[in-house]
């Protein structure tokens, strides 16, 4: 089927010209300096803080580091083996290694943070800090609601806080200027004109920025393999591709 309206499709990592960062505390570092403001939006009734581009510049490279640092990660590879059993089983469908990728999200708008807000919270400028990396197996065997042909096993994510203040000065600092500031030890948050705000999570969890899906897209090479199954009319998956 076709990805929903609004979603776009995810890129696998690929190589980048930077070495990838080698350890979730490299990554967690490297993400503080970066740009920690961001925007009040809507799209389609969803209401999310949008983060700077920075954040969306550097997000393919995000997903090569999350690939080097989880490359021989034993729990991973344990979701691998259940998402590989459950394809089996279910669908006679037999995935290899290379079938299974890191895929940035499937959200059509970027980097972001999701929240509950109102109409008239849209375009506040919002500070967050980056608390650590959050690692959640996903639901076996449940496809993704953005795009029914991904199946992903497991998420990475980076917990942050949120200031329960919204920043409403007509200009905030770019992403160089706030790091001069912070290379003066100075803050980087602009006006100190603020109001108190009532912005959460989306969900009952943690505030996050989801950075990456690990799963498999099942593609039409895949469905093949299990022509068998395909022809005798047992595979679901191939039901929903017709």
């Amino acid at each position: 089927p076709k990805p929903l309206h609004r979603t776009r499709r995810p890129r696998a990592a690929e190589s980048m010209a930077r070495e990838p960062l080698t350890t979730q505390e490299e990554l967690v570092e490297a993400v503080r300096k970066f740009n920690d403001i961001g925007t009040v939006c809507k799209e389609d009734g969803f209401f999310y803080l949008k983060l700077s581009q920075q954040w969306q510049d550097n997000a393919d490279y995000l997903l090569e580091s999350l690939a080097e640092i989880f490359r021989y990660d034993k729990k991973l590879k344990a979701n691998q083996a259940k998402l590989r059993r459950h394809f089996e089983t279910k669908e006679s469908l037999s995935l290899r290694d290379e079938d299974f990728k890191f895929y940035t999200p499937l959200s059509g708008v970027g980097l972001h943070i999701s929240l509950e807000a109102n109409n008239d919270d849209l375009g506040k400028k919002v500070r967050f800090r980056v608390e650590d990396l959050i690692i959640q197996r996903a639901n076996i065997g449940i496809p993704s609601h953005h795009n029914e042909r991904f199946y992903h096993c497991q998420w990475l994510a980076l917990g942050v806080s949120m200031e329960n203040r919204v920043r409403r000065e007509n200009r905030v600092l770019n992403d160089d200027e706030q790091e001069g500031k912070r290379n003066k030890g100075e803050s980087g948050g602009g006006s100190d004109a603020a109001t108190a705000a009532a912005l959460a999570p989306l969900s009952k969890g943690r505030a996050h920025i989801s950075l990456a899906c690990y799963g498999t897209e099942i593609t039409d090479e895949i469905l093949k393999r299990g022509k068998k199954c395909i022809s005798s009319g047992n595979s679901k998956i191939d039901k929903k591709k017709k």
